[in-house]
């Protein structure tokens, strides 16, 4: 004779298990997980030695810097094209020339600054840091504006002409 469950035996099944009376899944976490002290440091470790290798070797000379693949196919500049020698001349103390290259990079760099010193000093003195979020319309001007950079960039007359990379 074969046992078949009861209604009292089904009844003991969660409504979070499935049929066969197997534990429930695991419940999603309630907070994003926090990136240790460790990987900070590596991360942190990582961009210095990134840095100091962009500020000693010059990317517009033949190197390990990899080359932009959509100015190589098209000849035109691409919206981070001249980054990496934006933040070299950044580096070498050279703004002009950083602006030269790359004006987009420089103000993303300015405002990363400006955020990265806020969220440092602001909880110090009594302030609320700063969390990055970004709603669909900020995603959307942010979108727009990148897309009129890199056209604008590519056009070849005044006043347009400097937001080349200046390759």
């Amino acid at each position: 004779m074969v046992a078949t469950p009861t209604d009292a035996t089904r009844a003991d099944v969660s409504p979070d298990s499935d049929r066969l009376g197997t534990a429930p899944a695991p419940a999603p976490p309630s907070a994003p997980r926090r990136v240790g002290r460790s990987a900070r440091w590596a991360l942190g470790g990582l961009t210095v030695a990134g840095l100091a290798y962009v500020g000693v070797v010059d990317p517009a000379r033949p190197n390990l810097l990899p080359g932009c693949a959509f100015n190589a196919l098209t000849g035109l500049d691409c919206p981070g094209c001249g980054g990496t020698r934006a933040v070299h001349s950044l580096l070498r103390g050279d703004i002009v020339a950083a602006v030269n290259h790359n004006v987009l990079v420089v103000l993303t760099l300015v405002v990363a600054a400006v955020w990265f010193a806020w969220n440092r000093l602001a909880p110090r003195v009594g302030g609320r840091a700063l969390r990055p979020s970004l709603s669909r319309t900020g995603a959307i001007v942010l979108f727009v504006g990148i897309a009129a950079f890199w056209v604008a960039r590519n056009l070849p007359w005044a006043p347009f002409d400097w937001l080349g990379a200046g390759l």
